[in-house]
């Protein structure tokens, strides 16, 4: 038995089969919403700002290579060829990794939900062969019961003749007493 079902029997709570898989299936449901939606990964969507000294013209998206002990002509964040290719390699990968990590947990969500659905059927199973017995144990007492019924029946007296006999040994008993009593005068 299956904890949610200790828990529904200790409410009171029965349910067919058609109900409980339907209570299930709402169940896994929202459970599945609410992981996906716990699950979402926030990135920071911005670069950090960079201020302008006063006076310089923002050069807005430029690449502008320069040489060791060359002065940049603006102001800016400086990378280097490594760290330019480090960054397209992150960012072309970074979607493959997303479908990887979504791959992994809706397998892991998967193999949980089978398993709760082969718990849920075993349990399922194992409740209706009990009532099954039930029933059958229910029959079988009904049978003898029955049967036992019909043997006193057999068995008992006839009541019609009981009754005429009880009625004509009182009709007997009123004349001998009449008779016995007319004899005394």
């Amino acid at each position: 038995m299956s904890w949610l079902d200790a828990f529904l029997r200790r409410l009171g709570l029965r349910f067919t089969f058609s109900e409980y898989n339907k209570m299930m299936k709402r169940i896994i449901s929202y459970l599945l919403i609410f992981v996906l939606l716990i699950s979402t990964a926030n990135a920071q969507s911005t670069l950090p700002q960079i201020q302008t000294p006063a006076g310089e013209q923002q050069q807005g998206a430029v690449i502008f290579p320069i040489k060791k002990g060359q002065t940049a002509p603006f102001t800016g964040v400086l990378l280097s060829p490594a760290a330019v290719a480090k960054i397209i390699v992150d960012y072309n990968n970074q979607s493959s990794q997303t479908a990887l990590e979504v791959n992994l947990a809706r397998e892991k969500q998967k193999a949980q939900d089978l398993l709760l659905i082969e718990n849920l059927t075993a349990n399922l199973k194992y409740e209706k062969e009990a009532a099954e017995i039930q029933i059958k144990s229910r029959n079988d007492q009904l049978k003898i019961l029955n049967d036992r019924i019909a043997q006193i029946e057999k068995s008992a007296p006839n009541t019609l003749l009981v009754a005429s006999l009880g009625a004509a040994a009182g009709a007997l008993v009123v004349v001998l007493s009449f008779v016995a009593v007319n004899a005394a005068k």
